[in-house]
């Protein structure tokens, strides 16, 4: 079975696949290249590359091309990011030269039920505001708060601003501190009769 590997395939010295989603996925695709050799020196085999967001089918072309042309023929590609049957019908049909497919959403979540992705995402550091620019992944920079309008009781509708921005007349801002959200969390177990607190303390 093949290790997936972020960042450090020694600790599966055996088949590791180099995960290269990047907003570069064929700079990726080099580094990946670069480091096979690395490995090998140490006896460390790398069986293939995954390639997880993007045009797939000519990502898959040039990084077979960098791969080949680098005496890497027998390196695969593997692709994945929210495909289901349809999406890996037309890949092959496309004839992509793409050796697997990853399916996991699609596989365990019901189109007609929709599933909710949530995943984290930097937008701020020391240096200031980050962004990501993958294709198709692309964020917005900075620290945001969703402000809440609200009229008689009733909602209204909600804004996305910066976090930074000072709250306008009549909004709620939803997204709390995570000291104020534990602050809460210990005043409602506080509450709590002894019989449930004993469990939650467990």
């Amino acid at each position: 079975m093949a290790c997936w590997a972020w960042g450090e395939p020694r600790s599966c010295p055996e088949d590791a696949v180099f995960l290269v989603d990047t907003h570069d996925a064929l700079g990726g695709v080099a580094q990946a290249i670069e480091a096979t050799a690395i490995l090998a020196a140490e006896g460390i085999t790398v069986s293939g590359i995954r390639i997880d967001s993007g045009d797939l089918a000519p990502l898959a072309w040039a990084a077979r091309r960098l791969l080949d042309g680098a005496g890497l023929e027998g390196l695969q590609i593997l692709v994945s990011g929210g495909l289901d049957e349809p999406d890996v019908a037309a890949l092959v049909a496309a004839g992509a030269p793409i050796d697997g497919f990853g399916v996991g959403t699609r596989l365990l979540t019901s189109h007609d039920c929709p599933s909710l992705d949530e995943v984290y995402k930097l937008v701020r550091d020391r240096q200031g505001p980050r962004r990501k620019t993958s294709p198709g992944k692309e964020t917005l920079p900075d620290a945001k708060q969703v402000f809440r309008f609200s009229a008689g009781g009733r909602f209204q509708h909600d804004s996305l601003a910066l976090a930074a921005e000072p709250v306008p007349a009549g909004a709620e801002p939803l997204l709390q501190l995570l000291a104020m959200i534990q602050a809460r969390l210990w005043h409602g177990l506080a509450a709590l009769p002894d019989p449930q607190r004993s469990l939650a303390d467990g």
